[in-house]
């Protein structure tokens, strides 16, 4: 699969990215539907809409849920 980082740094960027979709589409799918799955099965959509008395804060949630990949973008990026 290609570098999609290297076509972030582009400053044509969505014309790039566009472009390593169109060549990589069938991996991004697979890639993307097996994330928004992992969702579904650990619950994570379901609090994130969830309306009831008890819902978690959604910062709260989204941290929970990503923060350790946020910290890392940090650091990294």
């Amino acid at each position: 699969m290609s570098n999609i980082g290297d076509l972030v740094r582009n400053p044509n960027s969505a014309e790039d990215f566009l472009k390593f979709i169109l060549y990589n589409g069938y991996q991004y799918l697979h890639e993307v539907t097996a994330e928004l799955g992992s969702f579904v099965k650990n619950g994570f959509l379901k609090a994130l809409f969830d309306k009831g008395p008890q819902a978690m804060d959604k910062a709260q949630l989204l941290v929970k849920t990503f923060g350790n990949t946020l910290r890392f973008v940090q650091v990294v990026g």
